[in-house]
């Protein structure tokens, strides 16, 4: 089988066989905690747990090399996800809106925290939009005793009978 080397910047270069990367062990051009990507996988690891490699005799390392996951596109898409449902679901009970809203602030928060890519800003549409969207079913709430936006347009915002025809 053969391996890419994976750089810290993230860029790859081979794929290589065991026997070269051997070579370059004597070398010292790699190290146990080099990070290494099989040819038929996107799975990372750390050379010092890769069976075949001859290490020098009387050589300690760590058999674990931490990988960060840049895992804030997930948050990311989940907060979004979290201000869609919200806003297109408009018509189930009130519970849902609040948890959806929270929930959706919460992984706009996780985003910004877990992103590893500094001054990264996609974090703050979702967010300001998620807490806009819980302000106004909370307003709904208090102000009108439902965050049903039928019942909202047909209470008191909407005074067209056209319209208010068309919701009925």
């Amino acid at each position: 089988m053969r391996y890419f080397v994976v750089l810290d910047s993230g860029e790859e270069y081979g794929p290589y066989e065991i026997s070269e990367m051997n070579q370059w062990i004597s070398e010292g051009r790699i190290e146990p905690i080099s990070v290494l990507r099989p040819e038929t996988s996107e799975v990372k690891l750390a050379a010092s747990t890769l069976p075949g490699l001859e290490w020098k005799t009387g050589q300690t390392f760590d058999a674990y090399s931490e990988q960060k996951i840049d895992t804030s596109p997930l948050y990311l898409r989940g907060s979004w996800a979290c201000f869609i449902a919200s806003l297109v679901l408009c018509c189930l009970p009130t519970g849902f809106h609040l948890l959806a809203g929270i929930a959706g602030i919460w992984l706009s928060w996780s985003a910004f925290r877990f992103s590893k890519i500094s001054g990264e800003k996609a974090w703050i549409a979702p967010m300001v939009l998620n807490f806009l969207l819980l302000c106004v079913w909370l307003f709904s709430l208090f102000l009108f005793g439902s965050m049903d936006l039928r019942n909202l347009l047909n209470n008191s915002l909407v005074k067209s009978p056209a319209i208010r025809s068309l919701l009925k």
